[in-house]
């Protein structure tokens, strides 16, 4: 696979993910990042490595995303990453709190734990625990 393939499939997921979020809200510009990429400290890595979270608002709600988990990976271009972004949405959370607000609330902290989970498995993985389990989101 090329460079391109790669580049262009990137671009195509990031555009789908940004889409999908604005349909929920008004996304932040700025993403949530851990201090420290857990992948650098013998956590499990995101597919394109990088690893972040967005930030979505709602009218009285506020919608924490993954961003990254679908990206493709870089030695297999045209995989989906682990096929799947994680989001949790909370009305307990000020919808005018900071991304370092956020950053620092139990919404975010869960996320970063089933992220950990999301990350050890594969897309396969994944897929055959939802036919297992029958159902339709994870």
């Amino acid at each position: 696979m090329t460079e391109d393939n790669y580049e262009e499939n990137l671009k195509k997921t990031i555009e789908a993910r940004d889409c999908f979020y604005d349909h929920m809200g008004a996304r932040d510009p700025e993403v949530i990042l851990p201090e420290i990429n857990p992948a650098f400290v013998d956590g499990p890595g995101w597919p394109n490595l990088r690893q972040a979270w967005k930030a979505i608002r709602t009218k009285d709600s506020v919608i924490i995303g993954s961003d990254g988990l679908a990206d493709p990976y870089k030695i297999e271009p045209n995989v989906s990453g682990n096929g799947v972004e994680v989001f949790a949405e909370s009305n307990d959370i000020s919808t005018s709190d900071s991304v370092n607000d956020l950053r620092q609330s139990w919404l975010v902290t869960g996320l970063f734990k089933l992220r950990i989970s999301n990350a050890c498995w594969s897309s396969s993985d994944l897929f055959q625990c939802r036919l297992d389990m029958e159902i339709t989101s994870l």
